[in-house]
This record gives structure tokens, sequence and C-alpha cells, in this order.
């Protein structure tokens, strides 16, 4: 899907370009990516963890703008970003970094993302890393538009 890919893309590119963390390398989650064994730097791994699509109140009506009417869902994405540091790092260090990924993702001007809750930080099992997940949410919507005459009027008929 173009769509997620995008996404993604969106999401590294703003993160590079973050203030706090420029010493992060961001790499796209498995199985899109492999992690670096073992964690030597700062490491943010972006995926996607699950995709819902939902239907409006008159299923894929949207409505009617100056091209047409407009069709489509509203579609829900869960991010998954994996904050690792080397096994030495401290909590503070990992949390600071967590900020900066909340203040560009989320609170920015042109922030991509409705929500971002943080997990339970810990060491990991394999590598040793400091670990710390982040799962954020993005609503929008995937729309077409069929050029033709508006709805003028809609009933609403009870049943029974």
């Amino acid at each position: 899907m173009d769509f997620l890919a995008g996404l993604l893309e969106s999401v590294r590119v703003r993160l590079a370009a973050a203030e706090g963390l420029e010493d992060v390398r961001i790499l796209p989650a498995y199985p899109g990516g492999r992690r670096p064994q073992p964690v030597g730097k700062p490491l943010l791994l972006a995926g996607i963890g699950a995709v819902t699509l939902e239907a409006g109140a008159l299923g894929d009506y949207l409505g009617s703008g100056q091209a047409g009417e407009r069709f489509g869902r509203r579609v829900r994405v869960e991010l998954v970003l994996d904050l690792l540091l080397p096994p030495a790092a401290e909590g503070a260090e990992a949390l600071a970094l967590a900020e900066a990924v909340c203040d560009r993702l989320l609170l920015a001007a042109d922030g991509l993302l409705d929500e971002l809750r943080w997990e339970e930080m810990g060491q990991q099992g394999t590598t040793g890393a400091l670990g710390l997940r982040l799962r954020g949410t993005l609503g929008a919507y995937l729309t077409r538009e069929e050029a033709s005459g508006g709805i003028e009027d809609i009933i609403i008929r009870r049943k029974g």
C-alpha cells in the first residue's frame, strides 16, 4: 500500500530532522529492516502495528464538495516505534529521546499523530539494550471523488 509506505517515510524524514534526535539511527522495523547487533548507538525502529478501516454513518459516502461526491473510508493506523539504547545507557537518556519523538510527531504544528502512548521501559532479553516502545495512532481518510450531481435529500426510516 503506497499510503503506508509514504507514511513510514514521512515519519522517518520528520524524525531524522528533529531537534534532539540527531544522533539516533532511524530504521524500518522488522520485517522491513534488521536491528544492528549489538546496539552501539541509539536506534529508533519505526513500523506499522495495525491498520483499521472504518465506515462512516452513511457507509462509504463522505459528502459532496466542489469536485463532486466524496466516497471513502476512515483509516486508523497504529505506528510502533521501538527506541533502543546501548546496554550502558541511563533511563533518563531514553526518556529525553522519547520526549523529542513526542514533540516532533504529536505536539509540533505539523505533527502526524492523534495520540502517542509510552509502554514500560526495560532491558531487551537478547541484546541487553535498553528499550522503550511507543505506540502512536493516526487517523486519516482514504477518499475518492466522483463527479455527479449532489445528494439533495436523505431520508432515515425507522424499522418497526
